[in-house]
């Protein structure tokens, strides 16, 4: 009676232990998939600041651009507004002598550079807001990463 007690008792024993080895396979898989996607984050993460990195040094060069084609544009519409002050005085000379096709030749060019230069300026200004958009898409993708 005490064998079969004792045979009982190595039989449960043995099927704990089994058990036991079952759940610590489980949790080691578990743990090693938790370790792989940790370091996949990781990964994404880095990944992810690469590009926030890439994509500030781009609103960076975008906006020193904006402000040199802001600067071309003040310069320009400074010229612009010499050669009008020179026009005028050529018109009126002009009009004193007769003829008036050269003033109206030399005023549509100048309106033809101020109106490209209004273009090149409006072209930047839309890119600086696409490259911003793009920056706050990015922030948002790696707030969402480390969250």
């Amino acid at each position: 009676r005490k064998r079969s007690e004792l045979r009982k008792t190595v039989k449960r024993l043995e099927d704990e232990k089994k058990e036991s080895s079952e759940r610590q396979d489980q949790v080691w898989s578990t743990l090693s998939l938790a370790k792989k996607r940790e370091e996949d984050l990781n990964d994404e993460i880095r990944r992810l600041r690469d590009k926030l990195d890439d994509t500030e040094k781009t609103k960076q060069g975008a906006q020193i651009e904006l402000g040199v084609s802001r600067a071309r544009e003040k310069k320009s519409r400074k010229i612009a507004s010499e050669y009008s002050a020179e026009l005028q005085k050529i018109q009126k000379e002009l009009l004193q002598h007769g003829g008036g096709s050269a003033k109206d030749t030399l005023v549509s060019d100048l309106k033809d550079e101020m109106s490209s230069k209004e273009s090149k300026i409006k072209e930047l200004e839309s890119q600086l807001k696409l490259r911003e958009q793009q920056i706050d898409t990015t922030k948002k993708e790696k707030e969402v990463c480390l969250i």
